[in-house]
């Protein structure tokens, strides 16, 4: 498939999974406007991908192959992180606090160089309460794959979410992310430059695996579904193909 139409493809998929999504649950309309609990995560985790796959596809038509492979990455990142956090069994209280730290983090570094604080203080006492919920660090990018690898049924499966690390993380969407100007300097030979096209793919394919379950979806439902948008899409025991 060209790069390009497989981006178009896994747009529309996640546009369309969007709304099944909101249909079971809405979108949270009464403040804080972010994320406390696993469908906060997932609907900002959506609509940020959705969004950043549009312009990474006018990006690509563009031949700016460069910069939609620095958008791309965030887009994987968040995909694994939510893979990750749905085969253990603290994982949203772990991800949540995780992301309530770093704001809080953030905000202080910005308060103590200029005197003012990006967060009201309301919202500071509720994240501070999120943080103090935490059962332990989230592991890094590598340490994230590799617990993934060690719970895989298949080797399909194990293979598909082993070679992310080296082909992604620590390749393509590193290198670039990263201003490698001699990595960046070669010619790539792949008809997908840089991977992007089959990063925007996998990212898309492992939210709805990390979430389908949320809104009664099976998984013979999400073969038949991501089908209809990415043809020879299998679904091995685990769901956990890219």
């Amino acid at each position: 498939m060209d790069p390009i139409d497989e981006v178009k493809r896994t747009e529309q998929m996640l546009i369309q999974y969007k709304q099944k999504y909101i249909q079971v649950h809405q979108v949270r309309s009464s403040p804080p406007p972010f994320p406390i609990c696993s469908h906060d995560v997932i609907h900002q985790t959506i609509d940020y991908l959705a969004g950043a796959y549009h312009t990474i596809r006018s990006l690509m038509e563009k031949g700016k192959y460069i910069y939609a492979a620095v958008l791309a990455r965030p887009c994987l990142e968040w995909a694994l992180r939510l893979m990750w956090c749905r085969q253990e069994e603290d994982g949203w209280q772990r991800i949540v606090s995780y992301l309530a730290a770093e704001t809080l983090k953030a905000a202080d570094a910005e308060k103590a160089q200029h005197g003012s604080s990006p967060i009201s203080e309301k919202a500071r006492k509720t994240l501070e309460h999120i943080r103090s919920r935490s059962t332990g660090k989230i592991p890094n990018l590598k340490d994230m794959l590799d617990a993934i690898v060690r719970k895989q049924s298949s080797s399909m499966a194990s293979s598909n979410v082993d070679e992310t690390y080296t082909i992604f993380f620590k390749g393509a969407l590193h290198q670039v992310a990263h201003a490698n100007l001699c990595y960046m300097a070669f010619d790539q030979l792949a008809s997908d430059t840089f991977r992007v096209a089959r990063a925007i793919r996998r990212s898309g394919i492992w939210i709805i695996n990390s979430s389908h379950d949320y809104i009664g979806m099976s998984q013979q439902d999400v073969l038949a579904f991501i089908n209809e948008y990415i043809s020879g899409f299998e679904l091995p025991d685990d769901g956990q193909q890219g």
